[in-house]
């Protein structure tokens, strides 16, 4: 009998696109044995969004149709390369254009590609776990800086977590609009932009010592490089402060024209270079680092990394929710949050998640998001007592919770804010805004919240255990813990009909 010839297996082809401020592009790469990526396919497109919305606040129709045409164009690579998956990103520019939203429905229409918004945390993340897989970290304090188009991003890391990040809107195109990059003392104008920065960057570092100096971007990578070239190094991965100084002399005494000429750069880099460089040395000598180092990774790679993880039906190291608790801590100590009630109440919202998840019939990722409202439901308290349900949805909303997303973060603020008074409704605009899904989410997270800030109301850390039974008729809840509980039995029976109401069953409390 004939063997049938093998069957040959499609590869599995990823790919990740970036709509920056300063360039579009895409990366595609394959998924090897044994879960390697391997790039296969490099695109760039110079379209410069960041130069309409940093000085007119919205993308031009020329601006938009060339953009759109280079989507279009990746769109058509991706498929003539069979890729399998992709992910589409759009960061600052995007984001704060007054057509942003008309723009990616565009994109999506003329290109057939599902462009998405990236919070300036999410993009931290991303590119920090992408550097985190480049270069060997261990346990030291590391500060990354990716330095875009419209924003550069700081990234404080140490064990393999992000610590705390900043975006500040101090990227290369953003500072050329702003400071007149073809005038003559636009370096001074520069470098004044930037020292500005030093007593916040101060402040945000908490006097935390740094060890590593990592640099990430197009502008890093050329710096890279062009210390390679005129220094003749052997590697293009370490650059000194002496160098950089150099460098950054060097592109002072040059016009736009000259950089290109002289040192063989890109048009669309040549005039960006030295802003970048600006930033890189004033930080470097703050924080008195004699070296930085050049990963040449960054926010695609990053995207690829979550893609394979997707793939693969997994999360990265676990990362999101360690990320995020680590996160939410962190927010919670800088507002001088009750750190004990705030524990208390997390455990006895999971008490009750846990086993009335037949019930509620939500997910491990829900379950987290009731786990980052539970820690921070208080923190208003910060602002005032009167109305801090409000203050923490505020506070939640403003600040940057690495590991969630910005709807995710949404979503743990609305919850947070119904944790007491007024249970969610369409009278609120914050709950109006929501999607039918969503909105049914918060509801029910509510609700478990209410119940289990009720039974710490006093911050007595009394109730040490809920034991919940159910049957086809009921939810019983049974306290366990100090003294008769009275007081928090009859908190938590002034809160059963919101959750009766949100999880459609009677609750009783033995």
């Amino acid at each position: 009998m004939a063997k049938k010839s093998p069957v040959k297996s499609t590869p599995t082809r990823l790919a990740a696109i970036d709509v920056g401020s300063n360039a579009l592009r895409m990366q595609v790469a394959e998924l090897l044995p044994g879960f390697v990526l391997k790039p296969i396919k490099t695109l760039r497109s110079p379209v410069r969004l960041g130069r309409d919305v940093f000085g007119n606040q919205a993308i031009s129709d020329g601006t938009m149709k060339k953009a759109v045409s280079a989507m279009r164009s990746f769109s058509e690579w991706m498929e003539k390369l069979e890729v399998t998956q992709y992910t589409a990103v759009a960061t600052s520019a995007a984001r704060e254009a007054a057509n942003g939203k008309q723009f990616l429905e565009t994109v999506r229409k003329e290109s057939g590609i599902d462009l998405q918004l990236l919070a300036g945390e999410e993009e931290a993340r991303v590119v920090y776990m992408a550097v985190s897989r480049r270069l060997p970290l261990g346990d030291r304090t590391v500060l990354v800086v990716d330095i875009g188009g419209g924003s550069v991003e700081l990234i404080l890391g140490k064990d393999g977590r992000v610590q705390a990040l900043e975006s500040m809107k101090m990227g290369t195109v953003r500072m050329l609009q702003r400071l007149g990059g073809s005038s003559k003392d636009f370096s001074r104008r520069a470098r004044e932009y930037v020292e500005a920065t030093r007593s916040w960057v101060d402040y945000w570092l908490q006097q935390q010592q740094v060890d590593l100096f990592v640099a990430t971007g197009g502008n890093a990578e050329e710096l890279g490089d062009l210390a390679q070239r005129l220094f003749q190094k052997p590697s293009n991965d370490v650059v000194s402060l002496s160098e950089l100084d150099h460098i950054v002399a060097l592109l002072e005494s040059m016009s736009v024209e000259e950089r290109q000429k002289k040192l063989n750069l890109r048009i669309d880099r040549a005039d960006v270079l030295l802003p970048a460089l600006l930033v890189l040395q004033t930080l470097m000598r703050q924080l008195k680092m004699d070296s930085l180092v050049v990963p040449h990774v960054g926010l695609k790679d990053g995207l690829l990394e979550d893609l394979r993880f997707q793939v693969l039906g997994q999360r990265p190291d676990g990362l999101e929710r360690e990320q995020v608790l680590s996160s939410v801590l962190q927010l919670g100590r800088k507002y001088d949050f009750d750190e004990a009630h705030a524990r208390k109440v997390t455990e006895l919202s999971l008490q009750l998640f846990d086993p009335l998840q037949p019930i509620h019939k939500l997910t491990p990722t829900h379950r987290v998001l009731l786990e980052a409202a539970a820690w921070l439901h208080d923190v208003g308290k910060f602002i005032n007592f009167s109305a801090h349900h409000k203050h923490s949805h505020y506070i939640i909303m403003s600040s940057p919770l690495v590991g969630l997303t910005t709807q995710q973060r949404t979503l743990v603020a609305a919850i947070a804010r119904y944790h007491r008074k007024a249970e969610p409704g369409v009278q609120h605009e914050l709950f109006r805004n929501l999607t039918f899904e969503e909105r049914n989410l918060v509801v029910k997270l509510s609700a478990l919240l209410r119940l289990a800030e009720a039974l710490d109301a006093e911050h007595g850390g009394m109730v040490g255990q809920i034991l919940v039974r159910l049957n086809k008729s009921k939810v019983q809840l049974t306290l366990v813990g100090e003294g008769d509980l009275l007081l928090e039995r009859w908190a938590v029976a002034t809160k059963l009909a919101p959750f009766e109401k949100a999880l459609g069953v009677k609750m009783v409390i033995d």
